[in-house]
């Protein structure tokens, strides 16, 4: 591979672990913040309908699931670019959009929190989103393999 190319994969990299780092920072702001507020007690649950909270838990969770199918298809669509090394781009999209639907679940997760006053939540659905951008996240050899003029993986 020429130094050129290894160059702008190393930038590439480094931007996108900024971002996923980015992201675990603001899930751990989440629980931070939630921790705070509670012992502080400035959360009081609310009373809300009793099948508000499956919904959402089960929102936190299918954004988990649709993240990973959002995020193949815009990899599966950038492998398909010519030449190799216009894959680059919308392959770091992919991964900035897939950290970003993920950190969603911590959201939700320290909404829910902020409701209920269970600190259990924003701990449960931050720490699901946080190992799921770490184990999706790039690694040099994937990025190199992705500009390899190999036939796309379709």
């Amino acid at each position: 591979m020429d130094p050129e190319m290894t160059l702008l994969i190393e930038q590439r990299l480094k931007t996108l672990q900024i971002i996923i780092m980015a992201g675990i920072m603001s899930l751990m702001a989440y629980v931070g913040i939630s921790i705070m507020l509670i012992r502080q007690e400035a959360i009081e649950p609310m009373a809300m309908p009793s099948n508000l909270l499956p919904i959402l838990a089960g929102f936190a969770v299918s954004t988990l699931l649709t993240a990973s199918l959002i995020v193949k298809g815009m990899i599966a669509k950038a492998r398909r670019i010519t030449p190799p090394a216009d894959r680059l781009g919308p392959y770091q999209a992919a991964m900035i959009v897939g950290v970003a639907l993920r950190e969603s679940t911590g959201v939700i997760g320290l909404v829910l929190t902020l409701l209920t006053g269970n600190l259990l939540w924003v701990c449960l659905l931050s720490g699901l989103a946080a190992f799921a951008i770490l184990s999706n996240s790039p690694t040099r050899a994937a990025l190199e393999t992705l500009v390899q003029d190999a036939p796309p993986i379709v």
